[in-house]
C-alpha cells in the first residue's frame, strides 16, 4: 500500500490532478445516478467512457486506463445501486423470482469477468464494451415492451447460463448489467418497469463481486502512473466524488421510472445505450 502511494506522488502535480478528478466526477455522479435509478443500470455506461477519457488524457494508468475506469465504475455502483434498488423495492417492483434465477450465475460470472478484464489489453476491452452495448441496444429497441408482468415459461438452466454470461460481460465493462439483463427479461415476458427494478438489485451483486477482484490486484505493466489515492485499479477520489451525488439522484430517477410510459422508457433506454456504444467504438 505504501508503495502505491509513493508511485502516485512521484513527479505529479498532485493537487491540481486531485481537483480535476473531483470537478469531473461530481457532475458525472449526478448524471450517472439519475440514469441508474431511471434505467436500472449501475451508471457504468456513463461513468466508464468519461473516466477512461480523463485517465488517458491526464497520463494515468498507462495501458491500464480502461481497466481503471471499469474498476472505479464498479465500486461506485455498490452504494448507488443499493439506493436505486431500495427505492424500487419500496414500490414493490423487484421481481424476486427473476432475481433468484439470475443471481448465482451473475456473481460467479462477475468474478471471472473482473479477472478477464485485468488480463485483456485496454484497447480490446474498450471495443468489447462498445460492441456488446451496441448489440444489446439494438435488441432492446426492437423488442416490444410488456406491461403485464406475466412471464413466459422459463428454462431455469437457460436463465442460470445467461446470468453467468451477464456477470462476465458486466464486470468486463464496469456496468451493473442492466444493459444485458433488462432486454433478456423483457424478451422473456417481464414488464419493463419490473425488469429495470430487478436489474438494479442484481447490479449491486455484480458490483460487489467484480470490484473486489480489482481492489486486490495491482496495476499491470511497468511504469504505469496511478491516480491520487488509488488502491489496485480503483481510484477513490472519483469513487467518493461520484457517489456523493449519485446516491441522491438515483432515488429521483428510480421514482420517475414508475411514472413513465413503458414503451417510451424502453426506447429512451435503447437510444442512450446506442450513443454510449458508438462513442466508445469511434
Amino acid at each position: 500500500m505504501i508503495g502505491l502511494y509513493l508511485r502516485c506522488m512521484k513527479g505529479r502535480n498532485h493537487m491540481s490532478d486531485l481537483l480535476i478528478l473531483i470537478a469531473v466526477s461530481l457532475p458525472l455522479g449526478a448524471l450517472a445516478g439519475f440514469a441508474a435509478g431511471l434505467f436500472g443500470i449501475g451508471g457504468g455506461a456513463v461513468i466508464v467512457p468519461v473516466l477512461y477519457y480523463v485517465f488517458t488524457h491526464m497520463g494515468y494508468y498507462g495501458d491500464a486506463a480502461m481497466q481503471a475506469a471499469v474498476a472505479t465504475s464498479l465500486l461506485t455502483i455498490v452504494p448507488t445501486g443499493f439506493v436505486s434498488s431500495y427505492t424500487h423495492y419500496k414500490h414493490d417492483a423487484i421481481d424476486f423470482s427473476w432475481f433468484k434465477l439470475l443471481l448465482v450465475g451473475i456473481v460467479i460470472g462477475a468474478v471471472f469477468g473482473g479477472l478477464s478484464a485485468i488480463a485483456l489489453p485496454g484497447d480490446v476491452l474498450k471495443r468489447i464494451f462498445g460492441g456488446i452495448l451496441l448489440v444489446m441496444a439494438f435488441l432492446m429497441f426492437k423488442s416490444k415492451a410488456n406491461t403485464s408482468g406475466v412471464h413466459k415459461e422459463i428454462n431455469k438452466i437457460l436463465a442460470a447460463g445467461f446470468g453467468l454470461f451477464s456477470g462476465v460481460i458486466s464486470a468486463l465493462m464496469g456496468i451493473g448489467g442492466a444493459t444485458l439483463n433488462v432486454p433478456f427479461m423483457v424478451q422473456q415476458g417481464a414488464a419493463i418497469n419490473r425488469a429495470i427494478a430487478t436489474a438494479s438489485a442484481l447490479g449491486v451483486c455484480v458490483a460487489v463481486s467484480g470490484s473486489l477482484v480489482f481492489l486486490f490486484n495491482d496495476v499491470n505493466g511497468n511504469g504505469d502512473v496511478l491516480t491520487p489515492y488509488s488502491v489496485g485499479y480503483v481510484n477513490f477520489v472519483s469513487v467518493l466524488s461520484i457517489i456523493s451525488l449519485s446516491m441522491f439522484t438515483a432515488k429521483k430517477g428510480a421514482k420517475l421510472t414508475h411514472k413513465m410510459d413503458a414503451q417510451k422508457l424502453k426506447k429512451i433506454f435503447a437510444i442512450f445505450m446506442m450513443l454510449v456504444a458508438l462513442k466508445m467504438l469511434f
